[in-house]
């Protein structure tokens, strides 16, 4: 079942979820929009293979310009919000509307957030569009949909 928008209040007064930090506005219907921190990750050297352990890529912070992503470019990236949750709750990343009308694609393949959580997200961004596109720190980039654990 997903969380309602007095659901996820409750859960955050109850100290249940955790978002840190938190901004009223984000707070829609059935959801919380999530928004990129200011460290994304690029390419230290083009390689044939890339280094699974990271080694390959540097960490940059971005300022108020923001980075250009060209086309077809990939950065990971994190939310500028920890998520902590509880072990009967779980989350799932969804791309903002806005961003994927723009080429912006933040979750190749992890958009599931497991119960007792308690991280910044990471956002494997993706620029699909033809042109660049430059995202900026604290830009409103990604959902993340609550929901209950059933055990039965």
């Amino acid at each position: 079942m997903i969380l309602s928008k007095q659901a996820i209040i409750a859960h955050i007064k109850n100290s249940a979820i955790g978002i840190e930090p938190f901004t009223e506005q984000n707070l829609k219907q059935a959801s919380y929009t999530l928004t990129l921190g200011r460290v994304i990750r690029i390419a230290a050297e083009k390689k044939l293979r890339p280094d699974i352990a990271g080694r390959s890529y540097k960490d940059i912070t971005m300022d108020e310009q923001g980075h250009v992503l060209e086309p077809g470019a990939f950065v990971p990236g994190s939310s500028r919000e920890k998520i902590t949750l509880p072990e009967n709750i779980c989350a799932m990343l969804s791309n903002r509307g806005t961003c994927a009308r723009m080429g912006i694609d933040v979750t190749q393949s992890s958009f599931f957030i497991e119960p007792e959580s308690d991280n910044v997200m990471v956002f494997e961004i993706k620029n699909n569009n033809v042109i660049p596109v430059t995202v900026f720190p604290e830009m409103q980039i990604a959902k993340c949909i609550f929901m209950h654990v059933v055990n039965k």
